[in-house]
């Protein structure tokens, strides 16, 4: 994988994560700034990652894990697609893809 494809990643998911945030301010102001906040990290950890690739990538980790222990419970619990099963389930895909671009950033022997 490279790292436009990863940016392209974590922007859309960023992007996810604001649109749950916003969907959920009727319910709860929390939801939208929790929303906001992580997918900002997400999306900030995309453009980093051109001029330095560990920083964006521990970035978009954070925007990733962050909602997690709030959305996956929800998800199991209520079996709710949006926002909650579609944020976790892209979480999990962003950590994923973000934990095999930084093995391959590492140095080979």
């Amino acid at each position: 994988m490279n790292t436009q494809i990863m940016q392209a990643i974590a922007g859309l998911y960023g992007l996810i994560v604001i649109g749950g945030g916003a969907s959920a301010v009727a319910k709860s102001k929390v939801s939208l700034y929790a929303g906001v906040g992580t997918g900002l990290f997400a999306i900030a950890g995309a453009l980093v990652m051109a001029k330095n690739p560990k920083l964006g990538l521990a970035l978009i980790l954070i925007g990733a894990i962050a909602p997690l222990p709030r959305m996956l419970p929800g998800f199991i619990k209520t079996q709710a697609i949006w926002p909650a099963g579609v944020v976790s389930l892209s979480a999990i895909a962003v950590i994923i893809s973000a934990v095999l671009m930084f093995n391959q950033l590492k140095p080979q022997p």
